[in-house]
């Protein structure tokens, strides 16, 4: 807003987040999925997944992986269909936070959150 000088975040049709699979049914690149930002919600597809992390410290991360499973935490790239004015995560409010849902059913596949947050 004006007043306070803070700026609306850019309108933006592709972006980068950190996500976590919240079903046994696995993420993939390329499905059409439906993605919740704030009382948005819109299509959209995950075009690359980066890497998932090894959170058993067994395996060193692995990198491109084929899908995202339940309970993975990974770093992809998402593209929308409409332009949404995203930002990255902040912990100090409900901004940069998303859902993943089913197209067909509804349900939630994934929670995330805007930006490059996974080292």
């Amino acid at each position: 807003d004006l007043i306070s000088g803070a700026q609306r975040p850019e309108a933006v049709r592709s972006f980068e987040a950190t996500v976590v699979a919240l079903t046994e049914k696995d993420l993939k690149i390329g499905p059409m999925y439906k993605v919740r930002y704030g009382a948005k919600v819109v299509k959209g597809r995950i075009t690359s997944i980066e890497r998932v992390l090894d959170l058993d410290g067994v395996d060193f991360d692995v990198l491109e992986p084929e899908k995202i499973a339940l309970n993975d935490i990974a770093h992809v790239s998402i593209e929308v269909a409409e332009e949404l004015p995203v930002e990255d995560y902040a912990a100090r409010g409900a901004v940069g936070n998303f859902l993943v849902t089913d197209s067909s059913t509804g349900n939630t596949l994934a929670a995330g959150l805007i930006g490059h947050r996974l080292r």
